[in-house]
């Protein structure tokens, strides 16, 4: 899976943090927390749909004597249990209460429906005997489908008619009065994605 990586911070004394996507997910498993770690994670927003993005933001206990000090993290996103992405986010805490928001491109092939975890572990910090403690994870999300067009019927069109949908996941069939090829309007009705 290809992707472009995207990042940005909060409070971070030289901008945003530095982002390198690795070519291979080697030593992924080791990003994965084994006891509870002392580095919180969430998904913080973000489309979650293929070709999208996902935002996270970190949170790691500092003291006074880390600010200013350069960290460096390995985030791997596992899809569906399997190391999809690896990167390296390096960053500088300006402050005690710091908060380090990522954000990362999806896959342009991600499967809609899968479980999409980020893992993130301090591999370089300024207090190294806590960095086996600074694991943050799974921070998880179900991959959305891409969102979907929906337009009302042309002015020659009834006002009770149903709107069209179009895009991803639309029904394949058609309604009797709609317009020939018009897929089938199906209010409140999940449809698979192709």
């Amino acid at each position: 899976m290809a992707a472009v990586l995207v990042a940005s911070t909060a409070l971070a004394t030289h901008g945003a943090p530095h982002v390198t996507l690795l070519p291979d997910t080697k030593g992924c498993t080791g990003v994965l927390p084994s006891s509870g770690g002392n580095t919180d994670m969430r998904v913080a927003g973000g489309t979650l749909e293929p070709g999208g993005t996902a935002i996270f933001e970190i949170t790691y206990p500092l003291d006074a004597s880390n600010v200013g000090k350069q960290f460096t993290i390995t985030a791997c996103a596992f899809i569906n249990d399997v190391a999809t992405l690896k990167y390296l986010v390096s960053f500088v805490p300006s402050n005690q209460s710091y908060v380090l928001q990522m954000t990362f491109a999806i896959p342009d092939d991600a499967p809609v429906g899968g479980l999409y975890c980020n893992y993130a572990k301090t591999t370089r910090s300024p207090t190294a005997a806590q960095a086996s403690q600074r694991k943050a994870g799974p921070a998880c999300f179900v991959i959305r489908a891409p969102r979907v067009t929906v337009a009302t019927p042309s002015s020659g069109g009834s006002a009770s008619a149903p709107p069209v949908v179009t895009g991803p996941g639309s029904p394949p069939s058609t309604a009797a009065g709609s317009p020939p090829g018009a897929p089938t309007y199906m209010s409140n009705t999940a449809v698979a994605a192709p």
